[in-house]
């Protein structure tokens, strides 16, 4: 008996870290209003501008170990910021963040610079899993602070700011606060929202109309769809492939495992991609890889 074909969500799923990138990264309002929801920028500060830097750490390399940031910009007063999208729990999650912060703060300055150029690092991580067990709150602002009274800041040059997703109580748009809370509810229900949420949500103001705007166009692209699809389906195979692995007491190496089956997934994708006709010029547009890369794969197959 064939299975009847489940039908399509009206729109991307913004937890997927790739869904996640391309919809800011076209979109300089859009993250924009993200940053302001959700950086603890300094009183009356405005964000006028912002530019998208390259990651420090290459993307959806299929050689090396991925890299866990989506997004790397700098605000017009200075401030770099990491951004990033993470639905995948890792052990060792919390040092990862770290290291990139640590990477992203270091690399302003070069030889003979004076330390006066140093501008605030910022991270800010959402994740669809609980980071932090037996914390209730949602949002979690980090600097470096004193242990004990007046509990004073070391230096305001690291912030680490994390959003989880799954701790966001899901209310109707229209009993929503505050931006913050606007942007929770549409990167969490995006992929289950249908029209009345849409346009509920459309209707708490400007920034949320042109989110929602450009979520409809992006949701057409039949390109990042199938992206999107073949890519859910690799992390569900990787899923299935490790709870097997466990449950027949195969424990050790299990770390290591994930992340090459993590390379695995991605390569996979993007045969699958180019099997099903998808041009080159166009994959490489939604996945970050180049079209050399790309095209390498592509004669694998003839």
């Amino acid at each position: 008996m064939n299975q009847i074909a489940k039908p399509r969500s009206l729109f991307l799923n913004l937890t997927q870290d790739l869904m996640f990138k391309n919809y800011f990264k076209l979109n300089k309002n859009l993250l924009k209003s993200l940053l302001k929801a959700f950086l603890p920028l300094p009183k009356n500060s405005f964000i006028k501008d912002i530019v998208i830097l390259d990651s420090l750490i290459p993307s959806l390399s299929l050689e090396e170990k991925s890299s866990l940031m989506d997004l790397r910009v700098q605000l017009d007063s200075g401030e770099v910021v990491n951004v990033e999208m993470q639905a995948f729990p890792h052990k060792n999650f919390t040092n990862r963040v770290l290291l990139y912060w640590a990477k992203n703060y270091g690399s302003q300055i070069k030889i003979g610079e004076k330390y006066e150029t140093l501008y605030p690092s910022y991270s800010l991580i959402f994740s669809t899993f609980d980071l932090f067990p037996k914390v209730k709150n949602f949002y979690t602002s980090f600097s470096i602070r004193s242990d004990v009274f007046p509990y004073f800041c070391f230096d305001k040059g690291l912030r680490i700011v994390t959003v989880e997703l799954d701790k966001f109580k899901k209310r109707e748009p229209s009993a929503l606060l505050d931006l913050r809370e606007e942007w929770c509810y549409l990167l969490k229900e995006s992929k289950k929202m249908g029209e009345r949420e849409s346009k509920e949500l459309s209707a708490k103001g400007q920034e949320m109309e042109e989110a929602m705007f450009h979520l409809k166009e992006l949701s057409r692209e039949e390109g990042l769809r199938l992206v999107e699809e073949a890519r859910d389906k690799a992390w569900k195979d990787q899923m299935a492939r490790e709870d097997d692995s466990f449950n027949r007491g195969i424990k050790q190496g299990i770390e290591q495992g994930m992340e090459k089956g993590i390379d695995k997934g991605k390569k996979e994708l993007i045969m699958s991609m180019l099997k099903k006709g998808m041009e080159v010029s166009l994959l490489s547009k939604f996945t970050g890889l180049s079209e050399e890369e790309i095209s390498k794969l592509q004669k694998s197959l003839s």
